[in-house]
């Protein structure tokens, strides 16, 4: 016990010694040194092994959350003395362990992140990633900026205050992280959901604009000074009105099917995977897990073709690209629905089955009003 204080209190006094000789371009060294870790970090969180880690059967989705949300508020905490020490002018006694803390801190973050197996779900880790790609950014960016000759970020070479905010809400993040893969695509398909309204307002906005525009006949002025007419450009035709008004009957139905996928598909599988998580074992989870990815795949691809179906809606109208983008919206619909009713029985089952065909009959509306 005695020998290893010794050697323990010796190693101390050297390192003590070593750091009030320490220079301002051992600082830079050190910041360099992190800088370049977290960059080549980054680069292999954003293009993984094409052969990772499948399955593991010790992996907890709840312990990975709790651990990355402490090493958040470590991080957080590295950041702010880190912003202290560094700043010019700066102590590299006290900079250069400040550097080393927060390098490690960082490096578990990574190793945990990197341990995560593909059977964890794709929409649980690429939510993860994301928000780990985004800490190690700005903790990279945050090192830049004491750099005397900074490296090139793309133009994000913010000021240190700047880059301590950024991290800071970046590490917030790591408070809300899902807690497995059933709660990451619940939450996914609400922020689909939500961009969905948006693409719907677009349209109802469209029209009703136009409508208020038949109504106003005001000269501001602005016709003469731009040497066009402002109104007559984009004001739809009472066709074209009506082209408009039978897309957005189509995307609201979509947006009724999401409602219904989230209440009868998406909610009860994770509540299924919350109470029985101890009597799952991998292939079962594996197939969950691959069902609500397909259900994030395809509701993006649905909220794609609806924001091409609104766009496509402003005048002059393409009557072939409408009915394509129309087209595209439907069978991607019901894909979603197909899938839906694998997991469904009973009355609602027989709702998607209602659901299907409501949509094959809108869609021949729209062909029906193009003339195509």
């Amino acid at each position: 016990m005695s020998v290893k204080f010794a050697l323990d209190s010796n190693s101390h006094r050297s390192l003590n010694l070593g750091l009030n000789m320490a220079s301002n371009t051992d600082v830079q060294a050190k910041l360099r040194g992190l800088v370049d870790m977290l960059l080549g970090c980054l680069k292999d969180i954003k293009n993984p092994p094409i052969t990772g880690i499948q399955n593991s059967l010790n992996f907890d989705a709840t312990i990975i959350k709790n651990e990355l949300g402490k090493l958040g508020l470590i991080l957080a905490n590295d950041a702010t003395k880190m912003t202290l020490v560094c700043k010019p002018p700066c102590t590299p006694s006290a900079a250069i362990p400040t550097i080393n803390a927060i390098g490690e801190t960082l490096f578990r973050i990574y190793g945990h992140v990197a341990s995560i197996p593909l059977s964890a779900g794709k929409t649980f880790t690429n939510e993860i990633k994301s928000t780990t790609g985004d800490i190690i950014y700005a903790s990279a960016a945050l090192a830049n900026s004491f750099l005397d000759s900074p490296v090139d970020m793309s133009a994000t070479n913010y000021g240190h205050l700047m880059s301590t905010g950024i991290l800071w809400n970046a590490c917030d993040l790591f408070q809300q992280l899902p807690s497995n893969n059933s709660t990451a695509v619940s939450k996914k398909w609400k922020e689909i959901s939500a961009l969905l309204e948006d693409a719907i307002c677009e349209i109802v906005d469209l029209i009703s604009e136009n409508n208020q525009n038949e109504n106003d006949d005001i000269d501001d002025g602005w016709d003469e000074i731009l040497g066009e007419s402002t109104i007559t450009s984009s004001t739809l035709s009472t066709t074209e009105k009506e082209m408009g008004s039978l897309c957005l009957d189509l995307i609201k139905l979509v947006e009724l099917l999401f409602k219904k996928i989230l209440q009868r598909c998406i909610d009860p599988l994770n509540t299924t995977n919350k109470l029985n998580t101890k009597n799952i074992d991998n292939s079962q989870q594996n197939g969950i897990n691959d069902t609500l990815d397909r259900f994030v795949e395809l509701g993006n691809s649905v909220i794609d073709c609806a924001d091409e179906l609104g766009t496509s809606l402003y005048s002059p109208h393409n009557l072939e690209m409408i009915v394509s983008h129309a087209n595209d919206l439907k069978s991607y619909s019901q894909e979603l629905i197909g899938l839906a009713m694998l997991l469904t029985t009973g009355s609602h089952k027989e709702w998607f089955v209602l659901c299907d065909g409501q949509f094959t009959k809108k869609f021949q509306i729209i062909i029906d009003k193009s003339g195509l």
